[in-house]
């Protein structure tokens, strides 16, 4: 879906996001994975237009768009911290003004009781649920998070994966930035990025194995070993 981007910062600043013509794989899902300060949200922020401070050109569904918004929007979710409602609406009212574009918004990781809860008065985990359902619910061709994980809890998260798993099945993309071994277990391949660049792009099944090779671990290293050891990597 995202394709022939290219990001470049448009004046030299250490750990500068530097991406020439990359692709992420479609149909499938992506999770951006890297240490503090390696680029991780920046190029979320990136190819969603958000940042100004970096020269940006990419595709999406082969249509072309360069430093602004992403084009058709409609097939698009997002999840980022950056992104808030505006106070005074209740959750009923987002999910009802979703429904009147997308027809299918229903909560899922969001509790049913708390529907008529204004957003301001929410817990942060609480907003986190809800836009990780207004987000996902109309099952849209290319899901977009930063940090989906942020403030859920074990329960949460495991329901999260499995929404991440379903959008496996029907090939659906997703792309994930996360330092969530959970989130992380739930996607297909991994994007490494260190100091800015691009270290590696494999399935994440090739990277396990690869660093069970260079660890020597007796057996297979989970999601956990492998975001213990990022800094090594």
């Amino acid at each position: 879906m995202i394709s022939n981007i290219s990001i470049h910062p448009k004046t030299m600043f250490k750990n500068a996001l530097n991406i020439q013509d990359f692709s992420f794989k479609s149909h499938t899902s992506t999770a951006i994975i890297g240490t503090n300060g390696s680029g991780k949200s920046t190029l979320i922020n990136t190819i969603l237009g958000i940042r100004s401070d970096y020269n940006f050109k990419a595709q999406n569904n082969n249509i072309p768009y360069h430093d602004n918004v992403i084009p058709q929007r409609k097939q698009l979710g997002v999840v980022s911290n950056l992104f808030n409602y505006p106070p005074g609406l209740n959750a009923n009212d987002l999910f009802k003004f979703y429904q009147f574009f997308h027809k299918n918004c229903t909560p899922n990781l969001f509790e049913k009781n708390l529907l008529n809860k204004t957003y301001e008065h929410l817990s942060d985990g609480q907003k986190q649920r809800l836009k990780i359902d207004l987000a996902l619910s109309h099952h849209p061709q290319l899901i977009i998070m930063d940090e989906p994980e942020t403030s859920l809890e074990q329960n949460a998260l495991i329901k999260l994966s499995n929404l991440i798993n379903l959008r496996n099945t029907q090939q659906l993309t997703s792309i994930i930035a996360t330092h969530d071994p959970i989130v992380l277990d739930s996607c297909e391949w991994v994007l490494f990025l260190k100091n800015g660049n691009i270290t590696q792009y494999k399935p994440l099944n090739s990277i396990l194995k690869s660093v069970a090779k260079t660890f020597n671990f007796k057996e297979k290293p989970t999601t956990k070993d492998l975001l213990v050891l990022l800094k090594d990597i």
